[in-house]
């Protein structure tokens, strides 16, 4: 499942996923993807992902090779430019929560968009 967010203002997406069917754990995968709306000038230094504990899962320069902080089940995902994508695999109960995505950007600062999801 997919979800598209974009960062410009102070939106909040929620997915919901259904993880069970008859006593056996499904093979869930989600894709979260944040869309930057850039401004004249601006360029983008760096891209962050947030975990529902406001713990880093990936940070990334265009460009450059991910960075992921010891979760197996999160990678980076192909995304178009001026955006960012994660899926996260075999989604389970402890994913459950809101995900930030932050991008800095030169020279203005950073943006963040924020997607939830709900794991029934």
């Amino acid at each position: 499942m997919s979800t598209d967010l974009c960062v410009f203002g102070n939106g909040v997406q929620t997915t919901s996923i259904g993880l069970s069917q008859a006593g056996f754990q499904l093979q869930n995968v989600w894709r979260p993807r944040c869309t930057l709306v850039k401004g004249r000038g601006e360029s983008v230094q760096q891209i962050r992902w947030m975990d529902v504990q406001n713990q880093t899962l990936i940070t990334y320069q265009p460009g450059e090779q991910d960075s992921v902080s010891g979760q197996q089940h999160v990678e980076l995902a192909p995304s178009p430019r001026d955006a960012s994508a994660i899926t996260i695999k075999r989604v389970s109960y402890r994913d459950e929560g809101c995900y930030t995505c932050i991008f800095d950007l030169y020279p203005k600062g950073s943006r963040e968009g924020q997607t939830c999801l709900t794991v029934t």
